[in-house]
């Protein structure tokens, strides 16, 4: 199964800042971080995942990795990051509506 990362997911989650750690410190801390959502993603013992069953956000699934939250969409073949939301943050935007990806921010869903 594939993990299809779109590059607004991959730019929002490379502009975290920590006030604590160098840029370097917290890149190398994205990039473990990128490879424990994976993991975990594809892990079978998540086989059976949390997914909204009504209203906007139906069908949309959400996993909580290191207080970040990571909204996706899974296929029968793939895995869609489709938001991610750092500890904190109030806004979430999710770049998938009625199973295509969208680029304009207009498009763009606010929870």
């Amino acid at each position: 199964m594939d993990i299809i990362w779109p590059k607004p997911i991959k730019i929002k989650l490379f502009s975290f800042k920590s006030a604590h750690f160098t840029s370097a410190e917290t890149r190398s801390y994205l990039e473990a971080l990128i490879m424990k959502i994976e993991e975990t993603l594809l892990s079978d013992v998540v086989s059976l995942r949390y997914k909204e069953e009504i209203g906007k956000f139906k069908g949309i699934s959400r996993i909580v990795i290191d207080k970040f939250k990571i909204y996706y969409k899974q296929t029968v073949s793939k895995i869609i990051i489709i938001g991610i939301k750092f500890p904190g943050e109030k806004v979430i935007r999710l770049w998938l509506i009625h199973n295509r990806l969208i680029s304009n921010p207009k498009e763009i869903i606010k929870f």
